[in-house]
């Protein structure tokens, strides 16, 4: 029915699959313990470049450059979230003055809500208490 080149490919993509799986598992089940060592190294790998800039083109000192890079690493991560949440805070205020006044919103509501109690009331009360 099916060659045995191919039986074999299926089963290393089986195993494939399944190993993937269970380490996307593990992963996001301690991603809790995990996640200060994957900024660790997100970090080391932003900053690596720098480091070997200062440490060889300017001569600094291996903690010295190590510690600048990784200030200004911080630096302009922090500087970024600044900004993204002033940029969402004013997408707010602006979202908001938009919207027309609540007040003409409260009839639709209310109609909503006159309906939904029209309909709860005709569900046959033996149905609900299940």
């Amino acid at each position: 029915m099916f060659d045995k080149l191919f039986l074999i490919k299926l089963r290393n993509f089986a195993i494939f699959i399944a190993i993937y799986t269970l380490v996307f598992f593990i992963f996001f089940s301690t991603l809790s313990y995990t996640l200060p060592f994957v900024i660790g190294i997100i970090v080391s790998l932003i900053s690596l470049p720098l480091v070997k800039f200062l440490k060889h083109k300017l001569k600094f000192k291996d903690s010295i450059a190590s510690l600048a890079s990784v200030l200004l690493v911080y630096s302009i991560f922090i500087l970024l979230l600044i900004g993204i949440f002033t940029k969402i805070t004013f997408e707010i205020k602006q979202l908001i003055s938009s919207i027309p006044n609540v007040n003409t919103f409260i009839p639709y509501i209310q109609e909503y809500f006159d309906k939904l109690r029209l309909y709860y009331d005709t569900i046959d009360p033996t149905i609900v208490q299940k």
